[in-house]
C-alpha cells in the first residue's frame, strides 16, 4: 500500500542530498580555482603534479555527480506530481505547494505557509490534506492531474 508520508520523506532526503552535493561541488570548485598546493586542493594523491590533482578532483566530482542522478530524477518526478495536483483544484493546489516547499525547498511548514500567504494553521491543514489526498489517490493520478472522480 502507498504511504505518502514515506514517499515525501524520500523526496526530502533526495533534496537534502542534492543540496549538500551542490554545496560540496561549489566548495570544491573554489578550492580548485586556488590551485597551488595539495593542502589547498584537499586532495592528497602523493603526486606533486598539480594537473594530476585536478584530474583526481574531476574524477571524484564526476563519480559523485553520477550517483546523484537518481536523486535528481526523484525530485523531478515529485515536481510533476505536485504540478498535477495543483491543476485539480484550490485545496490540492495549496497542498501541493506546501508539500513542495517543505520537502523539495526544505522549508519549515511555518515558512512555507508564510511564503504562500497562508496562516500557519491553514498551511498545516493544507499539508495534511495533501498527504491524505496522495494516500487516497496515489502518485499516478496526482501526476496526471486526476482525482477520485476519474
Amino acid at each position: 500500500m502507498f504511504d505518502a508520508t514515506e514517499w515525501l520523506r524520500g523526496i526530502e532526503e533526495a533534496a537534502k542530498l542534492v543540496d549538500a552535493e551542490e554545496r560540496w561541488l561549489e566548495a570544491r570548485r573554489l578550492m580548485a580555482s586556488r590551485i597551488g598546493s595539495p593542502s589547498t586542493m584537499g586532495v592528497h594523491t602523493g603526486v606533486s603534479d598539480p594537473m594530476a590533482q585536478v584530474d583526481s578532483l574531476l574524477d571524484a566530482e564526476n563519480e559523485r555527480r553520477g550517483s546523484m542522478l537518481y536523486a535528481y530524477q526523484e525530485i523531478e518526478d515529485a515536481r510533476q506530481v505536485f504540478a498535477g495536483m495543483r491543476s485539480i483544484g484550490a485545496m490540492e493546489h495549496s497542498a501541493a505547494s506546501m508539500m513542495e516547499l517543505v520537502h523539495i525547498g526544505l522549508s519549515t511548514k511555518k515558512d512555507a505557509a508564510k511564503a504562500l500567504g497562508l496562516s500557519y494553521d491553514t498551511g498545516k491543514r493544507a499539508y495534511s490534506y495533501g498527504v491524505d489526498w496522495l494516500d487516497a489517490h496515489g502518485l499516478a493520478f496526482a501526476k496526471a492531474g486526476r482525482g477520485l472522480a476519474e
